[in-house]
Protein backbone atom coordinates (compact mmCIF):
# COMPACT_ATOMS: atom_id res chain seq x y z
CA UNK A 1 0.00 0.00 0.00
CA UNK A 2 3.14 2.32 0.59
CA UNK A 3 4.10 1.77 -2.82
CA UNK A 4 0.85 2.88 -4.33
CA UNK A 5 0.62 6.25 -2.09
CA UNK A 6 4.47 6.81 -3.29
CA UNK A 7 3.05 6.92 -6.84
CA UNK A 8 -0.08 8.76 -6.02
CA UNK A 9 2.81 11.51 -4.73
CA UNK A 10 5.02 11.43 -7.71
CA UNK A 11 2.43 11.27 -10.26
CA UNK A 12 0.96 14.33 -9.50
CA UNK A 13 4.70 16.16 -9.11
CA UNK A 14 6.20 14.87 -12.33
CA UNK A 15 2.71 16.04 -14.34
CA UNK A 16 3.27 19.69 -12.55
CA UNK A 17 6.74 19.81 -13.47
CA UNK A 18 6.18 18.73 -17.23
CA UNK A 19 3.38 21.19 -17.33
CA UNK A 20 6.18 23.95 -15.68
CA UNK A 21 8.64 22.74 -18.37
CA UNK A 22 6.36 23.06 -22.00
CA UNK A 23 4.61 26.55 -20.70
CA UNK A 24 8.44 27.93 -20.67
CA UNK A 25 8.27 28.25 -24.08
CA UNK A 26 11.07 29.37 -26.47
CA UNK A 27 14.10 29.95 -24.54
CA UNK A 28 15.93 33.52 -24.97
CA UNK A 29 18.04 32.77 -27.56
CA UNK A 30 15.94 30.98 -30.29
CA UNK A 31 13.36 34.12 -29.40
CA UNK A 32 16.52 36.23 -30.46
CA UNK A 33 16.94 34.07 -33.32
CA UNK A 34 13.73 34.66 -34.84
CA UNK A 35 14.44 38.49 -34.73
CA UNK A 36 17.78 38.65 -35.90
CA UNK A 37 17.01 36.40 -38.60
CA UNK A 38 14.39 38.88 -40.17
CA UNK A 39 16.42 41.98 -39.47
CA UNK A 40 19.05 40.38 -41.34
CA UNK A 41 16.96 39.23 -44.35
CA UNK A 42 15.70 42.61 -44.71
CA UNK A 43 18.72 44.22 -44.81
CA UNK A 44 20.02 41.68 -47.06
CA UNK A 45 16.80 42.52 -48.91
CA UNK A 46 17.38 46.51 -48.97
CA UNK A 47 20.91 45.97 -50.09
CA UNK A 48 19.61 43.64 -53.41
CA UNK A 49 17.34 46.47 -53.99
CA UNK A 50 19.60 48.96 -54.15
CA UNK A 51 22.61 47.53 -55.09
CA UNK A 52 24.20 48.33 -51.75
CA UNK A 53 23.20 51.73 -52.03
CA UNK A 54 24.31 52.27 -55.34
CA UNK A 55 21.01 52.13 -56.80
CA UNK A 56 18.79 55.57 -55.88
CA UNK A 57 16.01 55.47 -58.43
CA UNK A 58 12.42 55.24 -57.68
CA UNK A 59 12.38 51.47 -58.47
CA UNK A 60 15.13 50.72 -55.96
CA UNK A 61 13.90 52.91 -53.51
CA UNK A 62 10.39 51.39 -53.53
CA UNK A 63 11.83 47.54 -53.63
CA UNK A 64 13.63 48.35 -50.43
CA UNK A 65 10.24 50.15 -48.80
CA UNK A 66 8.77 46.65 -49.71
CA UNK A 67 11.68 44.42 -48.04
CA UNK A 68 11.41 46.46 -44.87
CA UNK A 69 7.38 45.94 -44.74
CA UNK A 70 7.69 42.79 -45.44
CA UNK A 71 10.27 42.76 -42.47
CA UNK A 72 7.45 44.60 -40.32
CA UNK A 73 4.87 41.91 -41.17
CA UNK A 74 7.05 39.12 -40.63
CA UNK A 75 7.95 40.49 -36.72
CA UNK A 76 4.76 41.24 -36.22
CA UNK A 77 3.73 37.40 -36.49
CA UNK A 78 6.29 36.51 -33.91
CA UNK A 79 5.32 35.57 -30.57
CA UNK A 80 7.97 36.49 -28.08
CA UNK A 81 7.28 35.92 -24.03
CA UNK A 82 10.47 37.78 -23.16
CA UNK A 83 9.36 41.32 -22.62
CA UNK A 84 12.75 43.43 -23.50
CA UNK A 85 12.96 41.43 -27.06
CA UNK A 86 9.11 42.73 -27.09
CA UNK A 87 10.58 45.66 -27.25
CA UNK A 88 13.01 45.21 -29.52
CA UNK A 89 10.16 43.74 -31.65
CA UNK A 90 8.20 46.55 -31.28
CA UNK A 91 10.80 49.18 -32.31
CA UNK A 92 11.77 47.55 -35.40
CA UNK A 93 8.37 47.18 -36.60
CA UNK A 94 7.56 51.05 -35.93
CA UNK A 95 11.37 51.44 -37.49
CA UNK A 96 10.30 49.80 -40.45
CA UNK A 97 7.06 51.54 -41.35
CA UNK A 98 8.23 54.44 -40.40
CA UNK A 99 11.38 54.43 -42.69
CA UNK A 100 8.98 52.88 -45.51
CA UNK A 101 6.10 56.06 -45.09
CA UNK A 102 9.87 58.67 -44.90
CA UNK A 103 11.02 56.62 -48.32
CA UNK A 104 7.57 56.79 -49.86
CA UNK A 105 6.90 60.34 -49.06
CA UNK A 106 10.69 61.13 -50.90
CA UNK A 107 9.83 59.25 -53.77
CA UNK A 108 6.91 61.33 -54.33
CA UNK A 109 9.18 64.45 -53.28
CA UNK A 110 11.53 63.75 -56.20
CA UNK A 111 8.93 62.98 -58.93
CA UNK A 112 7.51 66.47 -57.86
CA UNK A 113 11.34 67.91 -58.07
CA UNK A 114 9.94 69.27 -54.32
CA UNK A 115 13.52 70.61 -53.34
CA UNK A 116 12.69 71.35 -49.74
CA UNK A 117 10.76 68.36 -49.03
CA UNK A 118 12.84 66.21 -50.80
CA UNK A 119 15.61 68.03 -48.11
CA UNK A 120 13.81 67.41 -44.95
CA UNK A 121 12.93 63.69 -45.67
CA UNK A 122 16.54 62.72 -46.27
CA UNK A 123 17.23 64.53 -43.18
CA UNK A 124 14.81 62.34 -41.74
CA UNK A 125 16.19 59.05 -43.88
CA UNK A 126 19.58 60.23 -42.18
CA UNK A 127 18.34 60.18 -38.65
CA UNK A 128 17.01 57.06 -39.02
CA UNK A 129 19.60 55.13 -40.17
CA UNK A 130 21.36 56.01 -36.92
CA UNK A 131 18.36 54.85 -35.16
CA UNK A 132 18.66 51.52 -37.22
CA UNK A 133 22.41 51.10 -35.85
CA UNK A 134 21.14 51.74 -32.21
CA UNK A 135 18.52 48.93 -32.47
CA UNK A 136 20.73 46.67 -34.06
CA UNK A 137 23.28 47.33 -31.29
CA UNK A 138 20.98 46.88 -28.76
CA UNK A 139 19.41 43.74 -29.50
CA UNK A 140 22.94 41.95 -29.94
CA UNK A 141 24.11 43.46 -26.89
CA UNK A 142 21.19 42.11 -25.38
CA UNK A 143 20.89 38.73 -27.48
CA UNK A 144 24.63 37.93 -26.45
CA UNK A 145 24.01 38.28 -22.98
CA UNK A 146 21.72 35.37 -22.98
CA UNK A 147 24.24 32.93 -24.19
Amino acid sequence: MKSVQRHLFWLPMAAALSLLTVSCGESRVSQCSKIITIVNQAGNNTKLATNDGKKKDHSAILKAVEAREKAAKELEAVKLTDKKLQEFQLAFVKWYKDTGKTSRDLVNALKKDDQSNIEKLLKNLRSALKQENELVSGINSYCQQSK
